[in-house]
């Protein structure tokens, strides 16, 4: 009864497992390692592997509300940093004194082109590059584990870096490197990697799972043993194309009613540090308007706003950085620098939502206290040729908006959204 409860709350509600290749195999008949997965709004692939001190029902017992906040927050658009503090504050006031949550988070962006990994206490998460399946980088522990102390910040810990198309991520418990033969040695790091390199560009948890059958062979199993094994290829990511869905943008606002709702959210100095205002306006909007199919699109539509706003309009960060993998980690190395020495300026978000015959409309206004950017190409070449401010995030808002119009000198722009009722 309790692994029925288990599964149905925990495993049930994990999302592209039948492209991530696994090895889950618990010490007893439950396991103390969990593994869960979720999509963002914005299409982003959110995937924990986690390990609760020790193994059995005791450690089990921590996966559900751990599961139950991962998902939540995930699928309202919180950052990595958030979903783990969030997951830090429940387990901190649940569980009891040492027992712990090593975790090892990654998030696969929807372009399939960076990746955000936050290890806190685990081993290495890896890298492999698509053809030969050598380690392209290694991203060791640089968080404590879950639940030891709410005073943990996440944000520090967290690492960005360039991905190719067919790239795969490995992630593995210690239970992996730490099972021992009958003479009890370990299986070892060295192993794992000879596993790596035996199978080259083919599925690597298949080979590791071989090597570690005929290494341990009939020794009893210490601890739990997990493996997960995700490519970067476009069947993990939900299947959902902006362009071809049907967003109402031949509605002139002509048959728009009286029917509206508006407000403002206004972000200044410290409080750009740490809050994320997108996840509270989208769900203000879904809980007012009831937009469900069109959630994702608006999410995409504030974030890349949002977010341009703030590195390009307050930070003053250079997207050129961003070329390379080397550049692109650097990016947002100088970005969390800069963060932690903000103490002024100022981010607005305005919506303006008008009901409509068969539809409605949504007016998005974003403004920062930056210098603003050439946005008619005055300055420099068009932007549509040279997109290094805002690159194809401005291109995608473009798309699917009905218009886009930027006020000079560039740090302020209006942003008009429509539905139909064929598409909410």
């Amino acid at each position: 009864l309790a692994e029925s409860i288990f599964s149905g709350a925990v495993v049930t509600g994990n999302v592209a497992m039948d492209r991530i290749h696994t090895l889950l195999q618990p010490a007893e008949v439950f396991s103390g390692d969990v593994l869960l997965s979720a999509y963002a709004p914005s299409g982003n692939l959110n995937i924990i592997l986690g390990d609760f001190t020790g193994h059995g029902l005791a450690s089990a017992l921590g996966a559900l509300p751990a599961s139950e906040v991962f998902r939540a927050m995930t699928g309202k658009g919180f950052s990595p940093a958030q979903i783990l503090s969030g997951i830090n504050r429940k387990l901190h006031s649940l569980l009891p004194v040492g027992m712990f949550f090593a975790v090892q988070f990654i998030s696969i962006s929807h372009t399939l082109e960076h990746l955000v990994v936050c290890n806190c206490g685990m081993p290495d998460i890896l890298l492999l590059g698509r053809d030969d399946g050598r380690i392209r980088r290694r991203f060791p522990s640089r968080s404590l584990p879950l639940s030891i102390t709410l005073d943990i910040d996440f944000s520090e810990a967290i690492e960005h870096y360039r991905i190719e198309r067919g790239d795969r991520v490995l992630l593995n418990s210690d239970g992996v490197v730490e099972a021992r033969d009958p003479q009890q040695r370990y299986f070892g790091q060295e192993r794992l990697e000879a596993a790596l390199e035996e199978a080259g560009g083919d599925t690597a948890v298949h080979r590791i799972a071989e090597r570690l059958a005929g290494f341990c062979q009939d020794a009893p199993q210490d601890d739990d043993i997990s493996l997960a094994e995700i490519p970067c290829l476009p069947e993990i990511l939900p299947h959902w194309d902006p362009c071809s869905l049907p967003l109402g943008g031949d509605n002139d606002g002509s048959e728009e009613t009286t029917d509206g709702i508006e407000f403002s959210l206004t972000l200044t100095g410290r409080r750009l540090r740490d809050a994320d205002p997108i996840p509270l306006v989208i769900n203000q909007i879904q809980e007012l308007e009831n937009l469900q199919r069109q959630r994702r699109l608006l999410f995409t539509i504030l974030t890349e706003l949002y977010v341009n706003a703030l590195d390009h309009g307050v930070l003053r960060l250079d997207s050129a950085l961003k070329a390379s993998a080397e550049g692109f980690s650097h990016y947002f190395e100088q970005r969390n620098q800069r963060l932690e020495r903000l103490d002024d300026g100022f981010i607005s978000i305005r919506i303006h939502c008008l009901n409509a015959a068969g539809g409605g409309r949504i007016r998005i206004q974003v403004e920062d206290s930056g210098d603003g950017f050439d946005f008619d190409g005055s300055r420099g070449p068009d932007l549509a040729d040279a997109p290094v401010a805002f690159g194809r995030g401005l291109m995608l808002v473009r798309e699917l908006c009905d218009r886009v119009h930027f006020t000079a000198p560039g740090n302020k722009v209006e942003a008009v959204f429509s539905w139909s009722e064929a598409s909410s």
